[in-house]
C-alpha cells in the first residue's frame, strides 16, 4: 500500500506517462471507490479529484464521470409539502440516499428553512417540517466523503379558503 492508501501497482498506473494506463487507473480508482472497505473508498476518490486534472482530457473526463458515479445522490432531489391546513403540527417525507457505502459514512446533514428538520438513518433521510412560517422554501444537505447532495424543499400553510388550484388563479385572472 502507499501513503496514500492505495495499491502500489494503481498508484504506478496514476503516475504512468502513457493515457492508457492512466485510464485503467481510473477504471480501478472506481471499482474501490465502490467498495466496502471505506478508507480505501475514500482514498481512491481522492486520487479521481487529482486525475480530474490530468493533462489528458480522457483521462480527466473519465475520472469526472468516475467521481459522478461514486458521489451521493438524493432520491428524489425535490420535495413539495404543497399546501398545508394551518395549526398542521409537522409533515414529513422520505429520501433515499443512494451511492456506494461510503456515500453514507460519516455523511452529516443540514438544513436551511423555518421549522425544517432532517436526520439521516442508513440510506434514509427523513425530512420533517413543523411549519413556523407561511411559507417553505429550503433545502436539506447531505455531505460526506463522497461528495455533497441537496433536496429542495419547499411548501405553504394556507392562510384562509381553500387551495386555488393553478387553473383557478388563471380563470381569475381573466
Amino acid at each position: 500500500m502507499s501513503d496514500l492508501g492505495l495499491p502500489a501497482h494503481v498508484m504506478t498506473e496514476i503516475d504512468s506517462p502513457i493515457r492508457e494506463t492512466r485510464l485503467t487507473a481510473v477504471d480501478e480508482l472506481a471499482r474501490l471507490a465502490s467498495g466496502a472497505d471505506l478508507a480505501l473508498a475514500a482514498a481512491a476518490r481522492r486520487a479521481l479529484e487529482g486525475l480530474t486534472e490530468d493533462d489528458s482530457r480522457s483521462v480527466s473526463v473519465a475520472a469526472a464521470t468516475a467521481l459522478e458515479r461514486t458521489a451521493i445522490r438524493l432520491r428524489p432531489d425535490r420535495i413539495d409539502f404543497g399546501q398545508i391546513a394551518p395549526g398542521t403540527p409537522r409533515v414529513v417525507a422520505d429520501v433515499l440516499v443512494d451511492g456506494p457505502p461510503l456515500a453514507t459514512a460519516t455523511a452529516t446533514v443540514s438544513v436551511s428553512g423555518p421549522g425544517l428538520r432532517a436526520m439521516l438513518a442508513g440510506h434514509q433521510l427523513r425530512v420533517l417540517w413543523q411549519p413556523r412560517s407561511e411559507w417553505l422554501d429550503g433545502s436539506v444537505t447531505v455531505r460526506g466523503p463522497a461528495g455533497w447532495a441537496d433536496v429542495r424543499v419547499t411548501g405553504q400553510v394556507l392562510t384562509s379558503g381553500p387551495p386555488v388550484s393553478r387553473m383557478g388563479v388563471e380563470a381569475q385572472m381573466r
